[in-house]
């Protein structure tokens, strides 16, 4: 990802004993800015980024995490549920996920407030015979949509 001043947002795969790291990069050199590193992080989402520079990702398959444009943690927001890779509306009124309660279920979309604050959830039905999840895709730059989709899987016999 990218933010609004360049600099480039990627989250990766370390080694073990490391983990998982988000890292911001200066767009004219390709220095680290600096590192977030969560602890026992078992998985990372890629971010989205704030037009306030603010980053926003998922990791250990549920935990929402807003990072400030210094790197250090904002806020987390956990309650159980596997939520995937966030995206913020442009202008950063709603951070928007998908997720499941659990797996083999159907699944939501949820909306938080910049604040870490629930504000709605959609949940996903059985449908012909299975059940759809909530898969995020990050919106281009230049987009003002937010998009959601959903897919469907289908329960074994």
């Amino acid at each position: 990802a990218v933010g609004p001043d360049g600099t480039v947002y990627l989250s990766s795969f370390r080694s073990f004993g490391v983990g998982w790291v988000l890292e911001a990069f200066d767009p004219s050199d390709g220095s680290v800015l600096w590192q977030y590193q969560p602890f026992v992080a078992d998985g990372m989402s890629m971010p989205d980024i704030g037009s306030d520079g603010m980053a926003y990702l998922v990791h250990s398959l549920g935990t929402l995490a807003a990072v400030n444009p210094d790197g250090a943690e904002n806020w987390d927001f956990f309650d159980g549920t596997i939520m995937e890779g966030p995206i913020v509306s442009p202008r950063n009124s709603l951070i928007l996920v998908g997720g499941q309660p659990d797996l083999g279920r159907p699944g939501f979309f949820r909306a938080f407030s910049p604040s870490s604050r629930p504000l709605w959830q959609v949940d996903l039905a059985h449908e012909n015979g299975g059940y759809l999840v909530a898969d995020t895709r990050a919106p281009s730059s230049n987009s003002a949509l937010v998009y959601e989709n959903a897919e469907l899987f289908l329960d074994s016999p």
